[in-house]
């Protein structure tokens, strides 16, 4: 997933420059919210794929661009950011909740992993 570059690039921008909100922040957080809306556009092919090992792998960049807007909230102070905080959480929460849930019920019916002939 493409959105992990451009978060991961922006917390340790965050970080270098002592949590400054300018126009490079501005640039990377406009780049992860398009590669996370690329992503949004392609759920509806998700849904029709069967549950594997392999949708783990998008736990990570979504977690990095939940952290980064985290971030980008904490720092910016945006009108409403407790909210913005709360509802990034819930649902970040909530996608390795339902991935785990997920996990769980392949798990049951042994087709978690490939099966091996």
């Amino acid at each position: 997933m493409l959105a992990a570059p451009p978060a991961l690039a922006g917390l340790a921008y965050l970080a270098v420059t002592r949590n400054r909100v300018d126009a490079v922040t501005f640039g990377l957080a406009g780049y992860t919210l398009l590669a996370a809306l690329v992503q949004l556009r392609l759920v509806g092919v998700y849904r029709h794929l069967h549950f594997a090992s392999g949708f783990w792998a998008f736990a990570f960049p979504y977690a990095a661009v939940a952290t980064f807007t985290l971030h980008w909230v904490a720092y910016a102070h945006p009108p409403g950011y407790r909210i913005w905080a709360w509802i990034v959480v819930l649902a970040i929460t909530a996608f390795v909740a339902a991935l785990a849930a997920e996990t769980t019920m392949a798990l049951a019916r042994h087709r978690f992993l490939p099966q091996l002939r």
